[in-house]
This record gives structure tokens, C-alpha cells and sequence, in this order.
């Protein structure tokens, strides 16, 4: 399998996004509003600037993860694409809502208020995903597949280098980073746990997410597979 590296991890704090390095690069997520200059700051030293951007896709619809879109929107035209089951999140501005995954999700839920309060003018996406998304026409060898379970629309990418950015599919424990878990937030725990065996049927052999990681696939076999 081909080692070469595509995929930079640009950390904001509490979320990351993803660049994709190709022959024209992408950039997976946004992250939170408040985190716009260690976004700009991290593209900056990979050597990209923001109008170079093929394509930026939003995984799904959460405000961690498009938080600065309509900031890239406005200074670059930067053509954007999500799933069409959480496009209304980019053509209200408003955040899906987080449905609490477990006992400890229903915790944070009680502390955290939901805010139905648009991030900002919503727009029509670009491309709205019905299954698939070709990546190798934006510069970057790989697809974007539908991974339904941490919200209806959540997707992810699937690259030919053997990389998966599986968004928040998965997240690291409370206690180790390293660790997977169904993300504390979750649509439906089912879902997540058939679109894991989905993501692992495509052989990756690292498995990057927005909250901890990377992962090894092997270890995610073993907590998530029947016979793993």
C-alpha cells in the first residue's frame, strides 16, 4: 500500500480540521469561530493560503466543524460540500442538534444549553453530497462516502495513501486520547457502529478523528468488530 502521508492535522484546541496535500489541496472542517487565526495560522505552515483551497468539505453539521465557513466563504469562493441530509445547517447557520450518545452524553447535555442562534447568514452549499464525492477532480486521490450515526449527513474521507478521516464517528476517551469511543455525542449509536465496520471494510490503515486519535484500525477492530 502506497505510505505516502496526505493528511495534516490542524489543531484548534478542542477540534481539528484536516488539509489535504495533492496536486491542489482541501481542507476537511473549519472548526470552532473562535479558533479562525490558529485555522489561518495552521494553513500558513503547511504553505497554503486560504484562495489556493480546491475544495473545503464539512463533514457534518455541528459548529466545531463549520464554525468558519462563512469566513472562508467570504474571502476566497472556495467551492463547499456536505451531505445533504445536514445541508440545512450551512442554509440556516444553525448547528444540528446534539443528541446525547450514553450516560455521559445525557450529562453533558443537562450542563450544555443547545444555542438555536444562526453562527451566521446562511448560504446554498456549493455540492450537497447525495452518496459520494469524488475527490480526484479537487487535486486529492480519494472520495468522501456517507458515515451516517453521529448525525444523519456525517460522512468520510477515504483516501487512495490508506488515510480515513472519520470526523466524529469515533473520539478519544475521557481518559486517553488514543482510546476510541462512540462520541459523547451521537444520533444514533447503530448507525455509528454500521458506518466503523463500513470505514474498516476499506482496509485504512491510519484512522484519523476530530476529538483524539489517530487511530489504529486494527484496535478499532477489536473494540468494534463482532470477532474482532
Amino acid at each position: 500500500m502506497n505510505e505516502e502521508r496526505i493528511v495534516s492535522p490542524i489543531d484548534m484546541g478542542l477540534a481539528k480540521a484536516f488539509l489535504l496535500r495533492g496536486a491542489k489541496p482541501i481542507l476537511v472542517d473549519t472548526g470552532y469561530r473562535r479558533a479562525a487565526s490558529r485555522l489561518m495560522k495552521g494553513l500558513s505552515a503547511h504553505g497554503v493560503a486560504p484562495r489556493d483551497l480546491s475544495l473545503i468539505l464539512i463533514t457534518h453539521g455541528h459548529d466545531d466543524h463549520f464554525g468558519n465557513i462563512a469566513y472562508l466563504k467570504e474571502r476566497t469562493g472556495t467551492p463547499v460540500a456536505i451531505h445533504k441530509l445536514d445541508a440545512d445547517a450551512l442554509r440556516t447557520g444553525i448547528a444540528l442538534p446534539a443528541n446525547p450518545g450514553g450516560a455521559i452524553g445525557a450529562i453533558m447535555k443537562l450542563i450544555t444549553p443547545p444555542n438555536r442562534k444562526p453562527r451566521f447568514a446562511g448560504f446554498e452549499p456549493d455540492i450537497v453530497i447525495e452518496d459520494e464525492l469524488d475527490l480526484n477532480p479537487y487535486g486529492v486521490r480519494g472520495r468522501v462516502i456517507s458515515t451516517p450515526g453521529h448525525t444523519p449527513g456525517s460522512v468520510s474521507v477515504i483516501l487512495d495513501s490508506g488515510e480515513a478521516i472519520i470526523s466524529d464517528l469515533l473520539s478519544g476517551s475521557l481518559l486517553t486520547a488514543t482510546v476510541p469511543v462512540i462520541a459523547f455525542w451521537a444520533w444514533n449509536e447503530r448507525e455509528s457502529r454500521q458506518s466503523i465496520r463500513k470505514v474498516l471494510a476499506l482496509k485504512p490503515r491510519v484512522i484519523y478523528a476530530t476529538h483524539g486519535g489517530p487511530f489504529n484500525p486494527s484496535q478499532v477492530a477489536r473494540k468494534f468488530l463482532p470477532d474482532g
